[in-house]
């Protein structure tokens, strides 16, 4: 990303017409943006010639960090999906059994993931089935 900076800002923007150079400035702006956000993340390795090797070749003329790239937000399952991971087991299955929905949502809150409305009707349902059952 450095480099695309460094080359961008070394071209002679005196010559582009109007519209190309609302473009340059986007793209130097995000640029630096993208720069300053992966500057605040730290590296999980580095790489120089000779280490890592099979990843590193002849690319790397100095030692370099290596950073993870930003994992995607997981979210929650849709009943239709859920529906259809229970269809591959029950091939009859046409709607979610009682109770499944819950099921699956405890399992994605265990592992992090949540959607705020699909966490309060998760709550909601146990509190529920928590007085029936008391």
């Amino acid at each position: 990303m450095k480099q695309a900076l460094e080359a961008l800002e070394d071209m002679h923007i005196v010559e582009l017409a109007i519209e190309d150079l609302q473009s340059w400035n986007k793209a130097v702006k995000s640029l630096r943006q993208a720069i300053a956000e992966a500057e605040k993340q730290e590296p999980v390795a580095w790489a120089d010639y000779g280490v890592l090797n099979w990843i590193a070749d002849m690319q790397f003329k100095h030692a370099s960090y290596l950073y993870t790239h930003p994992q995607p937000k997981r979210e929650p399952l849709t009943d239709e999906q859920i529906l259809r991971f229970l269809s591959r087991i029950d091939e009859c299955a046409v709607r979610l059994p009682r109770g499944l929905r819950e099921f699956a949502r405890a399992i994605e809150a265990a592992h992090g993931i949540t959607s705020d409305m699909k966490q309060e009707h998760v709550d909601k349902t146990a509190k529920q089935r928590h007085e029936e059952n008391t």
